[in-house]
């Protein structure tokens, strides 16, 4: 890429070495008058920006930089679920003295703090008086009663596209069902295995970066719409981890008409936390997986991505080469040669691991292979699952698997601040953060690709983190100190799944006399 000064040099030696072409430019450039430099520095700056953006678009193929083409990447290999819901159980409760009350087939409800969610049950319940029952609940909303979410086809065409309606603010998507003249079409990651005639759409995204629904064609793979094809999207949004729901909140009926709308409704378990989209970083980084073979993981990142696009509900998934596992073990061994090495947990952390403890804080990492004994209880028979889909991809690799080693940092966070801050909340929000930052079901936790590498805890991420959860902690006078105690070699190896624990976190908060920042005051 040329730079500014590139272009100012070489302007300065076209003039210079041709002084009767530029008799009138010479005088001007050897004097600095600025009736030259600043138009020649003008051109300079735009030519520079021009050079940035061939640079750009010509690397764009190989390492997707823009935001438009990583989405599209995304999209076309089925990675576009931007976030998890959060998931409940929930008491109910019939306060009716003698009647029976009945709750329907995912029933709307909503939280006390404003947020809507769904029962998730396939059943119909009777809730009798005074015999509270418990149910799960899911924090997300279906979005199908606008008519946003309908469609005419308007023309009979090949590859028919529909652009999606756009998320509510603080909202993510989190599924989506497409019915084409109320019949079900299943989603298809491209058309590359489809036949013709197949009732399948992919996703895609557009131009201005929304995702789009797209439609195949009768002569090349899928179905072609007709003009006069109605579509109908049932779109799921979530808040992801950002609901605010805890044990103890309370919840209605969404509709005040609902037979149900009498029962009461308490939170007394959070199942799952939820989990808010991948940054723009991450999603830059799993866009560099190569992908040239697609389905067929030739590539090592790919086996990774491919996986979990398979079983994406695995609670912790790492995948690495011989290279990789002789640097962890620092020995050589002709076993490794052409093998594959996977530590994976399954969704309700099934299987073998080290450390996992709920009572009790790990820093022991362990390094060790799972026997043929263990590999054949029934809670490891998801890894078979696992090599399954490798060997189907690649079959020229043998695959080995071992423990996944659970490993829990300890985070000390020492906070001085005003008098006049609450310190409580103070505690509770940075408490929050570091939770929902380093907890065991943030992404970088459950995954070791290069799309979340389980890096070493940074203090100084977690100062930003606390400032900007608490922007009064950024008022001349206060101060953060973070200690982190993170087991020595617990980045280096693998197999690592570290997470920090809320009981292992301790955040002081310590008032004075200080003063907190004035309205007006910088």
């Amino acid at each position: 890429m040329l730079t500014k000064a590139d272009f100012l040099k070489a302007a300065e030696q076209e003039i210079r070495s041709n002084p009767s072409k530029y008799s009138q430019l010479s005088p001007l450039l050897q004097a600095g008058d600025p009736r030259l430099t600043q138009a020649v520095g003008s051109i300079a700056t735009m030519l520079s920006m021009l050079s940035q953006q061939i640079e750009a678009s010509t690397d764009e193929q190989f390492n997707r930089i823009k935001k438009n083409t990583v989405e599209a990447w995304l999209a076309s290999h089925g990675v576009w679920k931007s976030a998890k819901a959060a998931t409940f159980k929930v008491r109910v409760k019939n306060p009716h003295p003698t009647a029976n009350v009945g709750l329907g087939l995912f029933t709307q409800l909503v939280s006390d703090n404003g947020v809507t969610c769904r029962t998730m049950d396939r059943r119909y319940y009777i809730i009798e008086p005074n015999n509270p029952i418990t149910i799960d609940v899911g924090q997300y909303t279906r979005r199908n009663n606008n008519n946003d979410f309908v469609h005419t086809v308007t023309e009979t065409k090949p590859f028919y596209q529909i652009e999606l309606p756009l998320e509510e603010d603080g909202e993510y998507r989190e599924d989506l069902l497409v019915y084409v003249n109320d019949e079900g079409w299943s989603y298809q990651a491209d058309y590359m295995n489809l036949q013709p005639g197949d009732k399948a759409y992919t996703l895609t995204v557009s131009s201005t970066g929304r995702l789009v629904v797209q439609f195949g064609d009768d002569a090349l793979g899928g179905k072609m719409l007709k003009a006069g094809d109605v579509v109908r999207l049932n779109a799921f949004t979530t808040k992801g981890a950002d609901h605010g729901i805890r044990v103890g909140t309370k919840m209605v009926t969404e509709n005040p008409f609902d037979p149900g709308a009498t029962l009461e409704f308490e939170v007394i378990e959070i199942t799952y936390p939820g989990d808010n989209p991948m940054s723009d970083e991450a999603k830059s980084q799993l866009a560099k997986y190569p992908a040239l073979y697609d389905s067929s993981a030739v590539y090592l990142g790919e086996f990774e991505a491919m996986v979990r696009r398979k079983m994406p509900n695995l609670q912790f998934l790492s995948i690495w080469n011989e290279m990789r596992h002789e640097e962890a073990t620092g020995t050589r061994d002709v076993k490794n040669v052409n093998c594959l090495f996977v530590a994976a947990l399954n969704v309700n952390g099934g299987g073998f691991q080290y450390g996992y403890n709920d009572n009790a804080r790990s820093t022991s990492v362990v390094f060790s292979e799972i026997t043929a004994t263990q590999m054949a209880l029934p809670n490891s028979q998801f890894l078979y699952q696992i090599e399954k889909i490798i060997k189907e991809a690649d079959d020229s690799y043998r695959v080995r698997f071992w423990y996944p080693c659970a490993i829990n940092p300890a985070i000390t966070v020492n906070i001085e601040c005003g008098s006049s801050f609450d310190a409580e909340q103070i505690r509770t929000k940075a408490k929050q953060v570091i939770v929902k930052r380093y907890g065991r079901y943030y992404a970088g936790t459950q995954n070791r690709s290069p799309a979340y590498p389980n890096r070493a805890i940074r203090r100084r991420d977690i100062v930003n983190m606390i400032q900007d959860a608490c922007p009064e902690l950024r008022a001349p006078g206060s101060e953060i100190e973070v200690v982190v105690d993170d087991p020595a070699g617990s980045s280096n190896h693998p197999n690592i799944y570290k997470w920090v624990r809320e009981q292992d976190i301790t955040i002081n908060v310590k008032t004075s006399g200080l003063v907190g920042v004035a309205w007006g005051e910088d």
